[in-house]
């Protein structure tokens, strides 16, 4: 009988890494990051791709309640994504380290299970 494996989501880990922006912005860090997730598992490698897939997918990431904090009926546009990513590239070295803690823990969760070789 195969068992369903229960790998960490990233986003825990993720947020570790300090939001530096202003304090009054308009979009959450964590949607920031999951919108990106999502658009990255989509099959999207780059921020334009990214900011289209999260256009095309409007009214399916609304009726999820991944919009803006106040309305809810926003989404971020392709300048917010951009902004966001350079954010992140200004914070390699905590991106990295919460990439790193995220991948131990899936690593973990593997081995216990019986499915990581080394």
């Amino acid at each position: 009988m195969q068992t369903t494996i229960q790998i960490p989501s990233p986003i825990s880990y993720l947020m570790e890494v300090p939001d530096l922006r202003a304090r009054n912005t308009t979009y959450d860090w964590r949607l920031l990051f999951m919108l990106v997730l999502m658009g990255l598992g989509s099959g999207r490698t780059n921020v334009l791709a990214i900011a289209q897939w999260v256009q095309d997918q409007r009214d399916w990431l609304l009726s999820l309640g991944l919009g803006r904090r106040a309305s809810g009926r926003a989404l971020p546009a392709q300048a917010t994504l951009y902004r966001f990513v350079w954010a992140l590239e200004q914070q390699a070295a905590a991106l990295e380290q919460a990439l790193k803690q995220w991948a131990k823990a899936v690593w973990r969760v593997l081995q216990e299970q019986g499915e990581a070789k080394a």
